[in-house]
């Protein structure tokens, strides 16, 4: 009888030891996984200017930090709480449908307005719902386009932008537009692309 319980204590000490021993190698593993993720960047969002991978713009902020003369930082705090003056801000991956939004537009002409130059590149893929004319059009009058053949390239473009200044265009399809707001400007381009890595 006693061997018996000798055994079955045995049995009763060894499972807690197997499960700190798998704790730990399930520990490691996610903070591997992690550490991988976060050195390339893939837990941030498309066209961050933390990510090293394609979709990021890591490359962009890493050479703008390079030049000589050139200041680059990251935002984490809500636009609108943006002070500076005489900078370029860069807005990646807008969303056409954020600029249906009144309070937008206007925060964006704010920061134009003293002194800043700023960009603000769209992201739109082909099976995305179009949206975002209404407010832009009717404020700044602009609006936006869809090319309907596949084949083609750049799908979202500017069908007008009245009283804005063309910067880029291929085959009637206005593909950046800029216009000046106070001391500054807003330039709108309708794809992301070029800034990623």
């Amino acid at each position: 009888m006693n061997s018996t319980a000798v055994g079955q204590g045995k049995l009763k000490h060894a499972p807690p030891f197997l499960f700190i021993l798998f704790a730990a190698a399930f520990t490691y593993g996610l903070i591997r996984l992690f550490s991988l993720q976060f050195a390339s960047g893939e837990v941030y969002p498309e066209l961050s200017s933390l990510r090293a991978d394609p979709a990021g713009a890591k490359l962009l902020y890493d050479t703008l930090a390079l030049a000589p003369g050139i200041k680059v930082s990251r935002n984490y705090l809500p636009l609108d709480s943006l002070d500076q003056t005489g900078a370029a801000i860069f807005l990646l991956a807008s969303k056409p449908g954020t600029f249906d939004d009144e309070g937008y537009l206007k925060m964006l002409e704010s920061l134009a307005g003293r002194g800043n130059r700023v960009v603000a590149a769209m992201d739109w893929q082909y099976n995305d719902t179009p949206s975002g004319g209404k407010e832009l059009n009717s404020r700044w009058h602009v609006g936006f386009a869809i090319d309907p053949d596949k084949q083609h390239t750049h799908h979202l473009y500017f069908a007008e932008a009245t009283g804005w200044q063309v910067v880029d265009q291929v085959a009637g399809k206005l593909l950046a537009v800029e216009r000046a707001f106070g001391k500054g400007t807003v330039l709108l381009l309708s794809e992301s692309d070029a800034f990623t890595n």
